[in-house]
């Protein structure tokens, strides 16, 4: 009697492919949310890192953090500057430097693009500045009180006596401009990538969280529900942003 070949049939391949199919289905967005979680923790720990040069820096020079900002071109050597995505590199990168040896702490490796990068111009004013993805804020609300929306600056100053512990030194990206209908967000439901929505209420959807860092060195991510003015949820109302550098057609968010 001629023995059966052992194989599969049609019909068994097509069950297995199928099984396949599901559990890939099933793991997928679990290997992404561990992938992106992942990339989160290494962007909070940059960003502690860059805090603990901060403070390195302001133990041994009587309490004053880097200066970044500054709110008039003939404002002495203080640079004229209100984008906290810029760290001015005579100020802040060079004198963190000492403490850091590298600016990869100032990278958030969610973000799709080089980062932080030196643009090879000169800007008239403000010399010349790292551009990232992190946000060295400490100082905004000194030099530019009235471009903070909120009832309470929520930023530090630079001298470390004069800040509450709940004030944030650290934060991430996540701005949209208005008449552009273009933002970007360190956490979007995308990574760290340029979103353009022709709306503040559609840029917001894709907004995940952000890390930020506060005067007494702990360093937590917080959702939407916590990013707005005050703490508030972020919404459609630009002027419930944080700050803004033009008028309210500029909202940041952290």
């Amino acid at each position: 009697m001629e023995s059966r070949k052992n194989a599969f049939t049609l019909i068994e391949l097509l069950v297995v492919v199928a099984i396949i199919a599901v559990l890939v289905a099933i793991l997928l967005p679990a290997l992404n949310s561990a992938r992106e979680l992942a990339r989160r923790t290494v962007c909070q720990s940059n960003q502690h890192q860059c805090a603990t040069a901060i403070m390195m820096y302001v133990g041994e020079n009587d309490g004053w953090a880097p200066k970044n900002f500054g709110n008039s071109p003939a404002h002495g050597d203080l640079p004229y500057n209100s984008l906290p995505v810029r760290w001015v590199e005579e100020t802040v990168v060079n004198p963190l430097l000492v403490y850091m040896k590298t600016t990869s702490p100032m990278n958030c490796p969610d973000v799709r693009f080089k980062n932080p990068y030196r643009p090879s111009t000169y800007i008239q004013h403000l010399g010349h500045y790292w551009s990232s993805y992190q946000l060295y804020l400490i100082g905004l609300g000194d030099s530019w009180p009235g471009l903070f929306l909120e009832s309470e600056i929520s930023t530090a100053t630079r001298h470390w006596d004069n800040n509450e512990p709940n004030k944030i030194i650290l934060a991430e990206r996540n701005q949209y401009h208005i008449g552009l209908g273009w933002g970007f967000s360190n956490h979007s439901d995308a990574g760290g990538v340029e979103i353009f929505e022709n709306t503040l209420a559609e840029f917001n959807k894709h907004i995940k969280g952000n890390n930020r860092t506060y005067v007494d060195g702990h360093t937590e991510w917080v959702g939407p529900g916590k990013m707005g003015a005050n703490n508030s949820a972020i919404d459609d109302d630009p002027a419930h942003a944080r700050y803004s550098h033009w008028g309210t057609n500029r909202p940041w968010y952290w």
